[in-house]
């Protein structure tokens, strides 16, 4: 069952932004494709441009959800996770540091294992057209449910 959702609008800065927790990735070895990355409690999703306003809906399940429904089109992407809170954040790297930009929602979670899905609509239009602060290039559902 759906514990939460929270929708949002995120910068993406360096193609990225994060779910924060306690934890952290290697930023600076990240691969260009894929869809999400996921350290010690940290979650990184690519995004197909740099610089523009993504449209964010995190929901949070007590178990593993049926499939997204009106994604059929979208790239996606699955990784496992511990963590226990989170901060939805754009990211700013500066050496091997990665930078929170505050003001953003914090999600409450439970500290147990989670696999994290992401679906991500318009990612190859971002790459294509993109023009610094534009919006609505990217449409985004992230989900996090107990692992199995």
């Amino acid at each position: 069952m759906l514990v939460i959702a929270v929708e949002h609008q995120v910068m993406t800065t360096y193609s990225s932004f994060g779910l924060m927790g306690d934890g952290d990735v290697d930023v600076l070895n990240l691969s260009m494709t894929a869809v999400v990355e996921c350290g010690a409690g940290l979650c990184l999703f690519r995004s197909g441009a740099s610089d523009h306003t993504a449209d964010v809906r995190i929901e949070i399940w007590d178990s593993t959800p049926e499939p997204a429904s009106g994604w059929d089109e979208a790239e996606y992407g699955s990784n496992e996770l511990d963590a226990t809170r989170f901060e939805l954040q754009s990211l700013a790297v500066t050496n091997d540091i990665s930078v929170p930009i505050p003001g953003l929602p914090r999600i409450p979670i439970q500290p147990i294992h989670y696999t994290v899905q992401a679906w991500v609509l318009g990612r190859a239009r971002a790459r294509q057209s993109h023009s610094y602060g534009e919006t609505g290039l990217e449409r985004w559902l992230i989900r996090l449910s107990p692992r199995s």
